[in-house]
């Protein structure tokens, strides 16, 4: 139970400054290709894609920015930089009796928490502008708002925590 604590408090107080950009520089990073990815979600897909009907440059661009938004939200926490070279999250609690198994379930449940927040607020915006616009597509773009907010970065970040840890 104690080494449980002692990785909690590694969590809470992670790398102030030991990081590539710093916790500062990857929440800011997170902040502008989230809320990029977010703004996209104002837009129909189904108008957008009416458009230029062989374009899926949208669709997939929205989904690169919510995926290098969830790297920047999950890399702090499990690359760290001690001396100039990056070590796991793994390697730097080798000296807290820790599992691999712990460590993950950890790093999920901050990445599900981040997802299900953006995944809401996109949910919401998608749906409510296609009710406004073109109701008759309010699965279609339900369904592309859970890819794109959802399920993309989700295995994103899960690819992410299995490689790192």
């Amino acid at each position: 139970m104690e080494s449980i604590k002692k990785f909690e408090e590694h969590f809470a107080d992670y790398g102030k400054g030991t990081n590539g950009f710093g916790h500062l520089g990857y929440r800011i990073l997170t902040c502008i290709f989230a809320g990029i990815m977010e703004m996209g979600m104002f837009f129909p897909i189904d108008i957008v894609i009416e458009k230029n009907k062989e374009s899926m440059f949208f669709p997939l661009m929205m989904g690169v920015l919510s995926s290098v938004a969830v790297f920047c939200e999950i890399s702090p926490y499990v690359v760290q930089r001690e001396e100039g070279e990056g070590i796991s999250i793994y390697k730097k609690l080798s000296y807290v009796p820790v599992e691999k198994r712990q460590i993950r379930k950890g790093l999920m449940q901050k990445l599900f928490r981040y997802i299900g927040i953006s995944m809401g607020f996109a949910v919401v915006q998608q749906v409510g502008m296609t009710l406004i616009v073109c109701p008759q597509f309010v699965w279609q773009n339900l369904l592309y708002a859970v890819l794109v907010a959802g399920v993309l970065p989700v295995v994103v970040g899960m690819i992410q925590i299995l490689i790192r840890t």
